[in-house]
């Protein structure tokens, strides 16, 4: 009986002992299966370089954004070693007013994949706040998970720098870098393109009616038939058009011709000058 009682009170102890252990290693277990999979990210929205729609377009870009970020279930940054997301409205002017806005990802100073931007010519505030929305809801998977190394993720080339704070330069053209969503042709360039078409079109029926030579009707040899004066007037009417088009053309090609600007930044140990090609 007294071994018994001996075998009981260390099995007594030792579970006793072992327990503590086995439910902190059970407890480690479900925090890092929790943490795994989780993101987590700080959305922030600058709108300096817009006018006097600039807090609301914030507004509603932090208000959207938020509703995609948790959509993709990013939850909000705990610390500064989260992600942070960068996004910089900015206000085009010239001929082709609109908006236009930069996103990047950026954690520790390092910046996740690409800083892209997009150009919206003639957008409202609600098109631009809507593209700005597809751009966050592209650039999400860039996010790395809780706890991971911004090393992780892809990342700019080496020898890199984090951008500096954006400054209130204005933006107009020749301004924004490249990577930037912009059609092809503008209004110029579209109008000069149906004129050639057409134009082509009406030269090639006028040389058509101009080349037969005059015909006597065979019924009646008083009637000629001359299809020529119809024809000249055709190509006359053609190559004006051929010419506006091209001249149209010429003059959107011009306004999106590149050109260079030179954008200022800021690293974190110094500063420097950068050269932009526009197209």
């Amino acid at each position: 009986m007294g071994g018994a009682r001996r075998l009981l009170l260390v099995t007594a102890v030792c579970v006793a002992l072992g327990a503590p252990g086995a439910r902190a290693v059970e407890a480690g277990t479900q925090a890092s299966a929790s943490s795994s999979g989780v993101r987590r990210a700080e959305l922030r929205i600058d709108t300096s370089r817009v006018g006097d729609a600039g807090p609301v377009i914030k507004r509603r870009v932090e208000e959207r954004g938020g509703v995609v970020l948790r959509d993709a279930g990013v939850l909000a940054a705990a610390d500064g070693e989260d992600p942070r997301i960068f996004v910089v409205v900015m206000e085009l002017r010239g001929e082709d007013p609109g908006y236009a806005f930069e996103l990047w990802i950026e954690q520790r100073g390092q910046v996740l994949g690409e800083r892209r931007t997009v150009e919206c010519t003639l957008c409202t505030e609600s098109e631009i706040v809507g593209r700005v929305e597809e751009a966050l809801a592209e650039a999400l998977p860039r996010l790395p998970e809780a706890g991971a190394d911004a090393s992780d993720s892809a990342g700019p080339e080496p020898g890199s720098e984090a951008p500096g704070p954006v400054g209130p330069a204005e933006v107009g053209p020749g301004s924004a870098p490249d990577g930037r969503d912009r059609e092809a042709l503008g209004p110029k360039g579209k109008a000069g393109v149906g004129l050639l078409a057409t134009g082509v079109v009406a030269v090639g029926v006028g040389i058509g009616l101009a080349v037969p030579p005059p015909r006597v009707r065979r019924s009646d040899p008083r009637y000629v038939t001359d299809t020529r004066p119809p024809g000249i007037v055709a190509i006359a009417s053609g190559g004006a058009a051929v010419v506006v088009g091209a001249v149209l053309l010429a003059l959107d090609r011009r306004q999106r011709r590149p050109t260079v600007a030179v954008v200022p930044w800021l690293r974190r140990h110094g500063a420097g000058v950068g050269a932009v090609v526009r197209f």
